[in-house]
């Protein structure tokens, strides 16, 4: 069982713990830093394990005109196709749908083709925006239900 929440000072260790494990040639110093600053309309979202152990993250900025940005989504690699990722999007779009959200957008690199097929599955708009770089797109006014 695994649970997704904002990052807070319960799960901030485990995080970091992550960042290390998995980007060894990050600055953790710089890192702390960063998530010691965020700003409101930015959310760090960390996936537990069993063990609060982190085994992923997302990031998101709120941008204006009701747009969520993606700025990153990660599962350690070991632990990819057990739907990891899929758990913390779906924490993504509650956030979204919780703050009124029309849409996430986001980017990734054009050659991450596991990245691509996974936002399409998920049915995301990829579409090439240069030689390297493909935009994501994906409408949320479907999770919203109208009443008569």
């Amino acid at each position: 069982m695994i649970k997704v929440s904002a990052l807070n000072d319960s799960n901030k260790q485990a995080f970091l713990n992550l960042i290390e494990k998995d980007f060894k040639n990050a600055n953790l110093k710089n890192i702390e830093d960063s998530i010691n600053s965020f700003s409101d309309n930015e959310l760090l979202l960390v996936c537990l394990n069993e063990q609060n152990q982190a085994i992923g993250f997302a990031k998101t900025t709120e941008k204006v005109s009701a747009i969520l940005k993606l700025d990153y989504i990660y599962v350690t690699k070991d632990l990819r196709r057990d739907k990891n990722g899929s758990v913390i999007l779906v924490s993504v779009y509650n956030y979204a749908v919780n703050r009124l959200i029309a849409g996430i957008i986001g980017e990734c690199n054009k050659n991450n083709e596991d990245a691509i097929a996974f936002f399409k599955a998920r049915g995301f708009t990829v579409a090439p925006v240069d030689s390297e770089t493909c935009s994501l797109t994906k409408s949320l006014l479907y999770m919203y239900k109208t009443h008569e």
